[in-house]
């Protein structure tokens, strides 16, 4: 039963208060639309993630260059970091982690999956999903 049929129940029985039944309605109507997602149950991730403190990747990307930023998170298919940067979900990068600025580093291909604002100093928070080849 949706809440506009509910109303229209509860309301039935109720003489004289035709003038709340919009409001009412409308109320209904806001309500029904905005409803919020279940809480998730279970983890549907592949791969387990390993929280990391010290470990820096290298990004870059052609045209825009390199970017040694700070790895949050990591697991076998992608990883998630923080940069001041701005990258474009789907777009399309090459990661080295962990970086060693003079080290034989190898760089994998990765498409950022989301990102989101942080609160600190203007950083993004971004999550990327390595690419097979």
């Amino acid at each position: 039963m949706s809440a506009l049929q509910l109303l229209d129940h509860m309301e039935a029985g109720t003489a004289g208060d035709h003038a709340q039944r919009p409001t009412a309605r409308r109320w209904a109507a806001t309500v029904s639309v905005f409803h919020m997602p279940a809480p998730r149950t279970r983890n549907r991730r592949k791969s387990v993630r390993v929280r990391l403190k010290k470990i820096t990747a290298c990004i870059r990307q052609p045209g825009f260059g390199e970017e040694v930023v700070h790895v949050d998170d990591l697991s076998r298919g992608g990883l998630r970091f923080r940069s001041p940067k701005t990258y474009y979900q789907g777009s399309r990068i090459e990661v080295a982690v962990p970086y060693e600025p003079h080290g034989p580093n190898i760089f994998v291909l990765a498409r950022i999956v989301w990102f989101r604002e942080l609160p600190e100093a203007n950083f993004k928070e971004y999550g990327a999903t390595y690419v097979r080849t």
